[in-house]
């Protein structure tokens, strides 16, 4: 009789995305608040998931597999990148351009490689690994407030705020959401309506729902804004703040901010 044997998965994978420009958005303005970048490459697609340095933002960028051009992976491969070598990769991302990214197990780096679709000149680079921890766990909390509105309402609120004071008070109150900012001697406020608004207003709590946010986090989420129409904004009495942006292909963004 045979004894059981072993069978050694090497990870690694070979994925190219057709649309470099767009993968470059949503890759750095996502990853904005972040000092690392911890993604998973995995059957399922490529996951962005980590938190500010000081834990207040939590960042999460979903990509399926099935978004990308070419995608070969075998098993999980969970990595910890530095922000400042992704973003010096990525900026040299150009219109025509198509993006691969490869990665073998035991290697320092991961391989980049640049492609323009029209001319087919490759330029190819390494980002360096920091480490192999992957994305932090997800965030599990139930918020009673959800909210849709067009990004640019809510990019107009951030800018506005940011004139007035250091952070941003949501209240919600049966068909209305209340955006307020004070500081001595000036004061921002906007009611958002039901039906007028707002494309979308649910809740499951009997009466109001308050909580307050620090407008420099809010200030790091703009970038990633710019990149979709809709919000679905989620909200509690004294908890984070919920951003959802949904695009194309299954791709997904989500920002958690932690409630003052």
């Amino acid at each position: 009789m045979l004894g059981p044997s072993l069978w050694l998965v090497v990870r690694v994978f070979n994925i190219k995305y057709s649309e470099g420009l767009l993968f470059r958005k949503y890759v750095l303005s996502s990853t904005k608040p972040l000092s690392d970048v911890p993604i998973r490459v995995s059957d399922e697609g490529f996951l962005i998931r980590g938190l500010s340095p000081d834990k207040s933002v939590l960042m999460e960028v979903s990509i399926p597999s099935s978004s990308f051009a070419e995608y070969g992976v075998s098993g999980v491969n969970d990595l910890t990148l530095e922000r400042d070598e992704v973003g010096k990769v990525l900026k040299k991302v150009g219109r025509n351009d198509v993006i691969q990214l490869g990665y073998k197990e035991g290697a320092g780096v991961v391989k980049a490689k640049l492609i323009n679709s029209k001319s087919g000149v490759e330029r190819s680079y390494d980002i360096r690994i920091a480490g192999l921890e992957g994305p932090v766990d997800p965030i599990q909390v139930e918020l009673p407030v959800i909210i849709r509105v067009e990004t640019s309402i809510l990019q107009r609120i951030i800018k506005d705020v940011k004139l007035v004071g250091e952070e941003l008070t949501i209240k919600y109150s049966r068909d209305t959401v209340e955006f307020t900012s004070l500081s001595e001697g000036r004061e921002y406020k906007i009611v958002l309506e039901r039906g007028k608004h707002l494309l979308e207003l649910t809740s499951n709590t009997p009466g109001t729902a308050t909580s307050t946010y620090d407008i420099d986090l809010l200030k790091t989420i703009l970038p990633v804004l710019t990149i979709f129409d809709v919000a679905v904004i989620e909200f509690g009495p004294s908890l984070p703040l919920k951003i959802s942006l949904s695009g194309e292909e299954g791709v997904n963004i989500t920002s958690w901010i932690a409630p003052r």
